[in-house]
């Protein structure tokens, strides 16, 4: 039963305790609940009439028992079909509530997912459009070192020549020996003057410059790092590199730009290799492949991992460096997770 009748007529309790007139609950929209059959005694029995009776006749109509009982019956049956009809009914219609309620429901999380996706499309949008205008910038400002590197060496190099007067030279006295002589140290002359060009260059003018590739070094390490987070790639950012004897060593840290996956070994690497004292270059080689794997590491999402060193057997160049171009690819990994 959805509730209980009241001894007024017409009024019904429903179980949430809300008292109701009509066939459903005003607060909770439960049925209202079928009226209760009555019961008798076997021994009594009712006339069409209305009189309770005992005996074999309505003590009112006269009416024989049998034939009050089987209408008695017949009413009571039909009473009991149409309440079942009426719960059939009932049942019917709160069926039909749930299904609506549910598809409502269903159509609501349709359009939440919906908006959602487009707003994780639009953030995407968005970033991207910011990653593209950054790298732009990037390679401009980059551009614009060039540049100036370029005018700084044909400064240095060439105006720096016109702006220091010529030392005088010492009389020459025509004789056998020092025409030998003069004629040795013109053929002499040029390997000095390449010497001292070398070495023409100011202490702080040298130490600007040095200052500017560190510069453009950490520039280059900052826009393979956001490469790495926006494609989710593992990348190696070269922190410093050495000379041990005769051996190269890289010195820097990888990164992990994957966001679902972490780092725990590195199998192989290829390195791309130029190295420059100042603006001469020494050394330039490609695809050198390094395939003393990195184990024992635990690099999480979006982090760097601790310093480490690729040493490269035999590759110093003779001369001191202090200018160098790295490039690391075809970085071979293991890890866990998506």
């Amino acid at each position: 039963m959805a509730g209980y009748y009241d001894n007024v007529a017409g009024s019904w309790t429903c179980n949430c305790g809300k008292e109701n007139t009509g066939k459903f609950c005003v607060k909770c929209g439960a049925p209202r609940p079928a009226a209760p059959t009555p019961v008798f005694s076997p021994a009594e029995w009712v006339c069409t009439c209305g009189v309770h009776n005992t005996g074999k006749f309505c003590i009112k109509c006269g009416t024989p028992r049998s034939n009050a009982e089987t209408q008695a019956a017949q009413e009571v049956a039909a009473r009991k079909a149409a309440q079942e009809e009426a719960a059939a009914r009932q049942a019917a219609e709160e069926k039909a509530r749930q299904e609506a309620a549910a598809r409502k429901a269903a159509q609501e999380e349709v359009a939440r997912r919906a908006a959602e996706e487009k707003a994780q499309q639009q953030a995407a949008s968005v970033a991207s459009a910011e990653a593209s205008g950054n790298n732009g910038m990037m390679k401009k400002a980059a551009i614009g070192v060039a540049v100036l590197l370029v005018l700084l060496g044909a400064y240095f190099m060439f105006g720096r020549k016109k702006e220091e007067p010529p030392a005088p030279e010492p009389a020459k006295v025509e004789t056998n020996a020092e025409t030998k002589a003069g004629t040795k140290s013109d053929t002499e002359k040029p390997a000095d003057l390449s010497a001292q060009a070398e070495k023409s260059m100011d202490p702080a003018a040298k130490a600007e410059k040095l200052k500017e590739y560190a510069e453009m070094m950490k520039a280059a390490n900052a826009e393979k790092k956001h490469d790495a987070t926006t494609n989710e790639k593992i990348v190696f950012l070269v922190d410093e590199v050495k000379r041990n004897g005769n051996d190269l060593v890289v010195v820097g840290h990888f990164y992990n730009g994957k966001k679902n996956r972490t780092i725990t070994s590195v199998k192989s690497v290829q390195l791309d290799i130029m190295l420059r004292d100042m603006d001469k270059e020494l050394l330039n080689e490609k695809n050198i492949k390094y395939e003393n794997a990195f184990t024992g590491m635990r690099i999480e999402p979006l982090k760097d991992s601790q310093s480490v060193s690729v040493d490269l057997p035999g590759k110093a160049p003779a001369a001191e460096f202090n200018n160098y171009v790295v490039s690391v690819h075809d970085v071979h990994w293991e890890g866990i997770g998506k």
